[in-house]
């Protein structure tokens, strides 16, 4: 199962700390006595990278975390995979079919609370499970932002202002007006919070694993 904690660490340190990765990575290579040659000609490469990917623009960690925060999301869609499953007593790759046929988001969310509903094994879990689509509610709209806003050049000549992801001058919806530019910082927040709701949804899925399990009584006939 993928290591929401773990993700979220290394995205932070690359975003935050980059220069000091590469450059001690490169320090690491010069000094090793053995492969010498070989660790000279990837301490070139790793600079070379180093410079192609930091100097001059924020352009390309701002791509990093992009696309480190969507594949957040879709690990935690996974997890919902899972879930459907579970209500609908069918091997994964099927609920998987149901879903990923499924191009609306709120479809998926809709679909597993009217099968909580009905279920009458799991339906004790289902205010559990409310709290969670809530939160995925909230969440869409950041997942679309993200997915879908392009990286716009710096707004201020300030030597402090960042790339950010912004909507197209074209889209005038108010809904689109009332958010601010989203920053790297702004992506890495939503990746933590994709990571929380990933951590309950597993959780979730592990109770309903613990329902399903026979009683000793059922076991021994």
């Amino acid at each position: 199962m993928f290591d929401f904690d773990r993700f979220i660490r290394k995205l932070r340190k690359a975003a935050r700390a980059r220069y000091w990765f590469f450059r001690g990575g490169l320090d690491a290579l010069i000094h090793l006595r053995d492969w010498a040659e070989l660790q000279k000609a990837n301490a070139a490469k790793i600079e070379e990278d180093r410079k192609d990917l930091f100097e001059g623009s924020d352009d390309r960690v701002l791509y990093l975390v992009v696309g480190s925060a969507l594949t957040a999301w879709a690990t935690m869609e996974e997890v919902m995979v899972l879930i459907l499953a579970l209500l609908l007593r069918v091997p994964d790759e099927k609920a998987g079919l149901i879903l990923y046929s499924t191009i609306n988001f709120n479809v998926w969310i809709s679909i597993i609370d009217e099968l909580f509903a009905i279920d009458e094994l799991h339906a004790s879990l289902k205010p559990r499970w409310n709290k969670i689509a809530e939160r995925l509610r909230r969440l869409k709209d950041g997942r679309d932002r993200i997915a879908h806003h392009a990286v716009r050049g710096k707004e201020s000549v300030s030597p402090f202002a960042e790339t950010t992801l912004r909507p197209t001058r074209m889209d005038v919806r108010q809904k689109s007006l009332k958010y601010k530019p989203l920053a790297n910082d702004d992506i890495m927040e939503f990746s933590s919070q994709v990571s929380n709701v990933g951590k309950d949804l597993i959780a979730l899925a592990k109770k309903m694993a613990e329902q399903r399990e026979p009683s000793p009584g059922k076991s021994s006939q």
